[in-house]
């Protein structure tokens, strides 16, 4: 039992080294880092403004046009009536204006208020819709970035853990190889158990070169992700239970994710939107009212027979304008009919949306039972597999085991220890996808799992 608790020891101390690193650390790394995630927060940020926007339709509008050219110009009246005083009266004159080569500049100012708009009612209200539909995706985009953050955090432990624990096994095998070539040398043993222990020895290292590959792998998609070293990370304290993680109410959890999980919200909003597209289409032939002021001048400046003129006109204008679409080709009913079968579409992935965050939930509601009623099992196991390790080296020393029955004893402890470890992962990963299919993955919730590691 002794040399079982050594190489227990060993492994121990090789996986739980300190550690400034921890889970929250790495999040607000990885917050400030990855670039997909920085583009949803810009995406986020493009979306808010979707709420100004529809304000800014039921807001006046102002419009400057202003132009400058060359013109020759001429007026010709004829049969027309004059009188003025002390001219008399004149019946079929004739008048005649004209320039050449006269420089003409105007300027109009026009600004332009909605006062009844059906359409613009609906785009406006499609607009909200869509600035709470960047909100949600940013949430989406939150909870997948803790998610993300947390699956390649506990991938370097548990490829740590399984490098450690083969380093531990490989020492163990070294171990029993001494033994078994030592006692050939003297006489005590055939041949078999040397070449068991050597082949073990061999596998041993073969395998101990893919692990460390991997590791090299997780830390590298790691750092990636987070832009900090993946080495000396936060790992699981010592004698920790993570039976608090457990949830015992599915149906309460199920309703909880049916009002907050941001996919569904998502979806909803996609079904609120096609509608209002289709209404839109229907209003698009509806009668408008604006509000319009407008304002020109005009200076014709040249020369004529009589020698220089020019012209000047002003004129202003305030009322309401009627606007009244009669014909559009056929275009307004098409998009209304294409609006139609893009809502009946919105509704049916919505209710497809609800269905696969329901199955979430109870996936991950699932895994956290079976999860830690595998941790108790794996606890008995390791016990069970340090004592049948100690009493099969025992035996070895006796006569009563072979080197092969050790090794086999050997690999099984280190195997279930290292079962143990990935077993506790896996529930506190499982536990932030069930808060993240229930709409509430948060910082205080990724604390709530990281107080399980050392920091």
């Amino acid at each position: 039992m002794q040399r079982t608790l050594i190489a227990f020891g060993l492994f121990l101390a090789s996986a739980t080294a300190w550690s400034a690193t921890d889970l929250v650390t790495a999040w607000q790394a990885a917050s400030a880092h990855d670039p997909a995630h920085q583009a949803d927060v810009a995406g986020a940020l493009a979306g808010s403004q979707k709420q100004q926007q529809a304000r800014a339709l039921w807001m006046p509008t102002v419009a400057l046009q202003a132009g400058a050219g060359y013109v020759d110009t001429k007026n010709v009246v004829d049969g027309a009536s004059f009188s003025a005083p002390a001219l008399g009266s004149m019946n079929n004159a004739r008048f005649v204006t004209q320039m050449d080569h006269a420089t003409d500049t105007r300027a109009t100012l026009v600004a332009t208020m909605p006062l009844y708009n059906p359409e613009r009612r609906a785009t406006a209200a499609q607009l909200e819709q869509q600035s709470q539909l960047a909100g949600q995706q940013l949430k989406e985009s939150d909870h997948a970035l803790f998610l993300r953050v947390a699956q390649s955090y506990f991938d370097v432990l548990a490829a740590e853990d399984t490098l450690s624990s083969l380093l531990a096994h490989k020492r163990a095998v070294q171990e029993s190889l001494d033994i078994a070539k030592e006692k050939f040398r003297i006489g005590k043993s055939a041949s078999t158990d040397m070449h068991e222990a050597q082949a073990s020895f061999d596998g041993v290292l073969a395998d101990e070169v893919a692990v460390a590959s991997d590791l090299e792998l997780k830390r590298s998609l790691f750092s990636d992700l987070t832009g900090l070293p993946a080495t000396g990370l936060g790992r699981l304290r010592d004698g920790i239970s993570l039976d608090g993680l457990r949830q015992s109410d599915l149906p309460t959890l199920i309703a909880k994710a049916m009002a907050q999980n941001p996919k569904v919200q998502m979806s909803r909003l996609g079904q609120e939107i096609a509608a209002q597209e289709m209404e839109k289409h229907r209003l698009a032939g509806s009668a408008s009212v604006d509000l319009v002021a407008q304002y020109g001048h005009e200076l014709i400046d040249g020369n004529n027979a009589a020698g220089s003129a020019y012209t000047s006109n002003r004129n202003g204008w305030l009322g309401v304008q009627l606007n009244l679409p009669l014909f559009t080709g056929g275009m307004r009913g098409a998009k209304e009919t294409e609006a139609i079968a893009l809502a009946d579409k919105a509704r049916l992935d919505s209710e497809a949306t609800r269905q696969v965050v329901a199955q979430r939930v109870r996936s991950a509601y699932l895994a956290i039972q079976t999860g830690l009623q595998q941790i108790h099992a794996y606890e008995q196991g390791v016990v069970s597999a340090g004592s049948k390790l100690d009493a099969t080296q025992t035996g070895q020393e006796l006569g009563a085991r072979t080197t092969s029955d050790v090794l086999n004893a050997q690999q099984a402890f280190y195997g279930v220890k290292n079962n143990l470890l990935r077993a506790h992962y896996q529930v506190m990963l499982s536990a932030l996808s069930l808060a993240a299919a229930c709409g509430d993955l948060d910082r205080q919730r990724l604390e709530a799992v990281n107080a399980f590691l050392d920091r």
